[in-house]
């Protein structure tokens, strides 16, 4: 390894990051967004995916929160997961997490993802990349090698640093290292840092952020390392994610957090309808570029990403089957919606969802009929042929029908809260 990756193993061997308890995992299971299998069949394989006898790499793994997910999700199945990462106490933490869980569908990796093609690993499925590319001397390089271990129908998810998020970051880093060029140890940096931390003008960039930037008080010492005293750290806009995706033939899919979809269209912010207007006629990366600069707080990006096109499972074929997410919570959401239409007097019902997005849909008599009928079980069609049966006298094509309830069911697809799946 060349002096970088030394150094960068340094420092999570001895500060390993997030830091874990592996007894703790007797109590819960930390669930990553980005790594829900739902989501990513949803979104990056047309709902076709059903994760039998699939390879999927965590790149980077760290601590294990993303091996460990995606491990327990893949339990019943035949696969295997593929645990890399530099740091040996980082590893050791994972891999007591997964003996607690009694997980035995992990592949344990000590390596750097530079070197994947050294490792006789095979074509992966799936790629987990988050929190890694931006701490890499190239990232271009980094998701090159990435790209050539995934598999031409494969699918990443990868999280990035937001470069106005983290405002006041990159000047505490340049700060620190002024400071501790004379410093040998991180735990006499750590010290430093904390000296400086508690004695911050008011006009500090970094003071002026820490309601949005915690790591250094929540994780301790180790979130301070990371945050603050990284070896290699940059981060990127919107538009600069879009130029590194392109660098490499990789197209950028969807965002996987559904508030942060939601935060990227300007319309969420400028009301001036001839202004909003205006934006709307720009492209989707200009218009997404917008709202970053609008807002200002993206700390980081997560999105997934393919080399296909129409990777999302389509309302049009009427072969797939609906099902609201998370199933375990949800299950039974349609009947209520449709009790809820049957009770309404009015044209409409309000609805709320855990993100805290608020919208209204049609209290109409197709409405009812389809959310009646959601169980995670029957598809489109069935539903349809349902629609006919329970609805007297209704001679309304597949197509008609799709037509009409495209509008409502797209406002739950929006919020991950209806999504597709193909047959078994």
């Amino acid at each position: 390894m060349n002096k970088y990756l030394d150094n960068v193993r340094t420092q999570y061997e001895q500060y390993p990051y997030p830091p874990r308890n592996p007894e703790d995992e007797q109590q819960r299971l930390i669930e990553i967004a980005i790594d829900q299998l739902s989501i990513i069949n949803f979104y990056c394989f047309k709902g076709k995916q059903s994760f039998e006898n699939v390879n999927i790499l965590v790149a980077g793994g760290g601590t294990g929160d993303s091996t460990i997910f995606l491990a327990e999700q893949l339990r019943d199945k035949n696969s295997k997961v593929v645990y890399v990462d530099i740091s040996k106490h980082s590893m050791a933490i994972a891999q007591q997490r997964a003996q607690k869980r009694k997980l035995t569908n992990i592949q344990w990796v000590h390596g750097s993802i530079l070197s994947l093609s050294e490792y006789n690993l095979g074509l992966f499925d799936y790629i987990s990349c988050t929190g890694v590319l931006h701490h890499l001397n190239d990232p271009k390089h980094g998701l090159h090698t990435l790209k050539s271990v995934l598999k031409p129908t494969g699918a990443m998810g990868i999280m990035l640093y937001g470069k106005y998020g983290r405002s006041g970051v990159y000047q505490m880093q340049e700060l620190m290292r002024l400071i501790n060029q004379k410093s040998t140890t991180l735990p006499e940096k750590i010290k430093n840092t904390r000296t400086v931390l508690d004695e911050l003008p008011e006009s500090n960039w970094f003071q002026h952020n820490q309601n949005f930037i915690s790591d250094h008080d929540k994780l301790g010492d180790n979130g301070l390392v990371d945050l603050l005293l990284h070896e290699q750290d940059r981060s990127y806009s919107i538009d600069e994610i879009y130029q590194l995706l392109d660098s490499v033939n990789l197209r950028l899919v969807e965002f996987s957090s559904v508030k942060m979809r939601l935060s990227y269209r300007p319309e969420q912010y400028i009301q001036n309808k001839e202004l909003i207007s205006q934006i709307k006629k720009l492209s989707v990366r200009k218009q997404q570029h917008i709202a970053e600069l609008l807002v200002g707080a993206f700390k980081k990006h997560e999105f997934f990403v393919s080399e296909k096109n129409n990777t999302k499972a389509d309302f049009n074929d009427l072969n797939n089957i609906p099902f609201f997410h998370p199933h375990k919570t949800y299950h039974s959401l349609g009947q209520r919606i449709s009790n809820q239409i049957a009770k309404q007097s009015s044209n409409h019902i309000a609805l709320k969802h855990s993100s805290g997005y608020e919208f209204d849909l049609a209290a109409d008599q197709l409405n009812y009929h389809f959310f009646k009928n959601i169980n995670g079980e029957i598809t489109l069609i069935e539903i349809f042929n349902k629609i006919r049966t329970e609805i007297n006298g209704c001679k309304l094509t597949n197509s008609e029908i799709s037509k009409h309830l495209f509008p409502s069911y797209y406002k739950f697809e929006q919020l991950d809260w209806l999504l597709l799946k193909s047959q078994a």
